[in-house]
């Protein structure tokens, strides 16, 4: 993969907020602070764990600053997606500006039967013309309701400025399909900690899982043994992380939230109209990583 992006874990940050509602960019920092000593590939911000569709223009330029400033030499990929390609383009410029080493836009979706292919390819395409840095691509069909095909992943890869895909459709076929369409090295990123040492066996160079925010150790771990072709430990590891990963992604945005605070983290609750995880809910995740051994108490 180019140098801007070296294989391996990247989280996609959470985005902290005080009780009052506003952004916590003093807790934004902490958690960097704290995740320097995971070997970590970088970081991405405004993703979906990272709530972008509850923030305003403003909060998201003061996101990136901030994890720019604090991610240290590590790169940041700032999530740019919006409905219209010209919003698209605006976040992509100053997400440049502010330092992202690349941005990553989200399919358009609001008109989900338009999002054909040929329309997929010109909204990419266009978005890499306009953008000063490197743009991936950003598939989350089941929240947007629109899927990139391995059609539409040939034609972007051939834009020498479109540099890769985070996947989170959880369709392991699909990612497979995609790495046989591209060139070698360009960056198909698993999305979905379900995948797991599967996604990986298939040959992608790196993934963006939500798990990462709770723990980096752990899930950088599990790659470097993949990377090592270690397999039959790597299967070992992700059987006793599993039901961890299971468990904090049933509860979303809330559960990675919840799983960060459980272990020294700053997540907090998230934005209205998510709701934060119930009582019986946090009390089931503590125990299902108190019997993982992530946490002791």
């Amino acid at each position: 993969m180019d140098a801007w992006l070296p294989a391996g874990i990247l989280p996609p940050l959470v985005t902290p907020f005080a009780e009052d509602g506003e952004v916590d960019l003093a807790a934004l920092r902490r958690n960097l602070e704290g995740y320097a000593a995971a070997p970590l590939a970088g970081y991405v911000v405004l993703g979906t764990n990272g709530e972008f569709p509850l923030l305003s223009a403003g909060e998201k330029e003061a996101i990136v600053a901030a994890a720019v400033e604090a991610a240290g030499q590590r790169p940041v990929l700032a999530q740019v997606g919006a409905q219209g390609l010209r919003e698209t383009v605006a976040l992509a410029r100053r997400a440049a500006e502010l330092g992202a080493a690349a941005v990553l836009a989200v399919t358009p979706h609001y008109y989900p039967k338009q999002m054909h292919d040929r329309a997929l390819i010109a909204f990419y395409m266009a978005l890499a013309e306009e953008s000063p840095v490197p743009v991936l691509l950003y598939n989350i069909p089941q929240n947007t309701g629109v899927n990139i095909s391995p059609e539409v992943v040939e034609a972007c890869a051939r834009n020498p400025r479109i540099v890769g895909i985070k996947d989170s459709s959880g369709n392991l076929g699909q990612i497979a399909e995609y790495l046989e369409r591209v060139p070698r090295g360009w960056g198909v990123l698993n999305g979905s900690s379900s995948l797991g040492v599967a996604a990986f066996q298939t040959g992608v160079p790196g993934a963006v899982l939500a798990a990462a925010n709770v723990l980096p150790f752990e899930v950088c771990d599990l790659w470097a043994l993949c990377r090592d072709g270690r397999w039959a430990e790597a299967a070992t590891l992700e059987a006793r992380l599993r039901p961890a990963f299971r468990a904090i992604s049933r509860l979303g945005v809330a559960g990675v939230k919840l799983g960060m605070d459980m272990l020294g983290f700053r997540g907090g609750l998230p934005r209205s109209p998510l709701l934060p995880a119930e009582p019986g809910a946090r009390d089931a995740l503590a125990d299902t990583l108190r019997a993982a051994g992530l946490i002791r108490f």
